[in-house]
């Protein structure tokens, strides 16, 4: 199943991972958003941490805090179900970048589809290998996303 860590986490579940009070906190927070390309971020005042692509050029520790939790909750891509199958989405296989398909049907089991412009192409997949090989667009193909809800791991 694919993992990454979630955009933001409330303030109530974001246990500091780093004392950012001392100058060696500080440090140690730079150092782990360096290496893995990003930093949680939080006003004194907003619900929830946020995730943020690391600019270097910016550590505004006076207006922010800056660090990483304790334990970062990871989400996990489940497979949808019938009632949360995105109908208007265009899907195709995640290693072949053409032959988009339409859904024709959705069951309990499978969706069905069907290449643009022909009826005779039509196939039937399941929830699970939709989710591990294929990947939808939800704005005409110019962005393509996973297959499936994300939930995140306790």
């Amino acid at each position: 199943m694919n993992s990454h860590p979630p955009q933001s986490i409330p303030v109530a579940d974001f246990k500091l991972r780093f004392d950012a009070s001392t100058i060696a906190g500080k440090i140690a927070v730079m150092q782990e958003a360096e290496r893995v390309g990003y930093v949680y971020m939080n006003t004194w005042f907003q619900a929830s941490w946020h995730k943020y692509e690391v600019d270097f050029s910016v550590w505004d520790w006076h207006n922010y805090m800056h660090n990483f939790p304790a334990h970062e909750p990871k989400r996990v891509l489940v497979p949808w179900t019938k009632d949360t199958v995105p109908r208007e989405a265009w899907f195709r296989e995640r290693t072949k970048r053409f032959n988009e398909l339409r859904i024709i049907a959705i069951t309990e089991n499978f969706i069905g589809f069907s290449s643009p412009g022909t009826l005779k192409d039509n196939l039937s997949l399941g929830y699970t290998l939709i989710t591990r090989e294929f990947e939808h667009s939800l704005d005409g193909g110019k962005t393509w996303l996973p297959c499936g809800t994300w939930k995140e791991e306790v």
